[in-house]
């Protein structure tokens, strides 16, 4: 039941990312992540086993576009300030981070079925 609850909280809060999106200056990118994210967290919600193949997916995805941000900043010109953890960037991070925390809970901690798997 709680494990519900918690699926269905995080299903809603990365939906609400993903509408919030659109304002963003690369929305598309954004709105597939967390959209991504929230159908990762339907089958948790419904209570039943997600696909092995789909949290996998999204840690992949969003660690590496975390890594993106980091390793190839945008030219001093483009940002508003030079302090990281005050930009953009920092809040894309923190958002593929978080992606990524949360489809590894799934991942790791979610009991799955043989036959939501793809072989």
């Amino acid at each position: 039941m709680i494990w519900r609850v918690v699926g269905t909280g995080f299903m809603l809060f990365f939906a609400a990312c993903t509408v919030l999106q659109i304002n963003d200056p690369d929305p598309m990118l954004w709105i597939a992540l967390y959209g991504g994210a929230a159908l990762v967290c339907l089958p948790v919600a419904r209570g039943r086993p997600s696909p092995r193949w789909a949290p996998l997916i999204m840690m992949v995805l969003a660690s590496e576009l975390a890594l993106m941000d980091v390793m190839f900043p945008p030219p001093p010109e483009i940002r508003a300030d030079d302090t990281m953890w005050g930009t953009e960037q920092a809040r894309e991070v923190m958002g593929a981070l978080l992606v990524c925390s949360w489809c590894a809970v799934v991942y790791f901690a979610q009991p799955f079925s043989d036959d939501a798997d793809i072989t």
